[in-house]
């Protein structure tokens, strides 16, 4: 019995850049190359974006020291205002002294401690991982194992976020 027919791949990736794309410095594959799943295809110009990744970094560092400071000045200012808190009980300083001195004092270093050091590493954190996410879209992954089919970009071009980089097809299962 003689049957014809045409083979294709079960499995085939056109594989674009994620995020805005960019200039590629680099193309890792050429055609009929065998490639693992995650395996780097196209490198795009990242220099600026892992600077950003560097700052957003030290970012972090920067909000969590903020948050360990604050820590320290709320709770030095609990303790003056438990000690103005006594004074004034006691009669040996006026309301407003107690008040200009200890209780205002406390509740700034208190609001700055619970709300807004904390905020500020969330949003420290926030800026890395989009900072981290951005610097990784420069690294145009292989999302299957498989061979490469096609390579549609050149070092220098601009890879765009939509069209086709490279081509990747899985040939160990096909069908007819």
């Amino acid at each position: 019995v003689v049957v014809s027919g045409k083979l294709e791949a079960f499995e085939t990736s056109n594989v674009v850049p994620s995020g805005q794309g960019g200039k590629v410095v680099s193309v890792n594959v050429k055609v009929g190359d065998s490639v693992s799943k995650g395996a780097t295809l196209v490198t795009l110009e990242n220099t600026t974006l892992a600077a950003q990744v560097r700052q957003a970094e030290q970012s972090v560092v920067q909000a969590k020291s903020n948050l360990d400071i604050a820590r320290i000045d709320y709770e030095q200012a609990k303790a003056n205002y438990e000690r103005g808190k006594m004074l004034y009980e006691q009669g040996a300083i006026p309301q407003v002294e107690f008040e200009n001195s200890y209780e205002i004092p406390y509740k700034k270093a208190e609001n700055n401690f619970i709300n807004i050091a904390p905020a500020g590493l969330e949003s420290a954190e926030a800026q890395l991982a989009m900072a981290q996410e951005q610097y990784n879209n420069a690294f145009i992954k292989s999302p299957i194992a498989g061979v490469v089919t096609a390579v549609n970009v050149n070092p220098g071009e601009l890879a765009s976020p939509g069209v086709p980089s490279v081509s990747v097809a899985n040939i160990n299962r096909v069908v007819v």
